[in-house]
């Protein structure tokens, strides 16, 4: 029983971890972005951006999600449609691979552009909680 939440943790670090880059704090967001800090957790706030709490007002922004001069095309209308489940959630919908994609993940599928058999595959997903 003790190795549940330590099996949480690691799935947790691995999300994190997804796609190779890691996560961004919210000051190299803001310098990636060129705006304040302010300006980064008012885009999180506003679901623009994705990020996990890690506690003590620290937040990690998977680095995915940023490309030259801005953040992925698409992603923001895909966060919204994500709106109601909590961000480890949308991690996970990101990476995981989905059958609605042909096995691909969102994310990979979202980099080729297929933005709208994303965000049908999304509304499924917040629709069960699951792919």
């Amino acid at each position: 029983m003790a190795e549940a939440p330590l099996h949480g943790l690691e799935a947790r670090q691995r999300l994190l971890a997804g796609e190779g880059g890691g996560s961004l704090g919210v000051q190299e967001v803001a310098g990636l972005l060129s705006l304040s800090r302010q300006a980064v957790y008012k885009r999180y706030r506003a679901g623009r951006l994705l990020a996990v709490d890690c506690g003590r007002h620290d937040y990690a922004f998977p680095i995915w999600q940023f490309v030259p001069g801005g953040v992925l095309p698409g992603l923001e209308e895909v966060l919204r449609t994500l709106a109601d489940l909590d961000p480890w959630m949308k991690l996970a919908f990101f990476l995981g691979e989905d059958v609605a994609l042909k096995g691909k993940s969102p994310l990979e599928s979202l980099r080729k552009g297929r933005l709208q058999e994303v965000l049908r595959s999304a509304e499924l997903y917040g629709q069960h909680g699951a792919v």
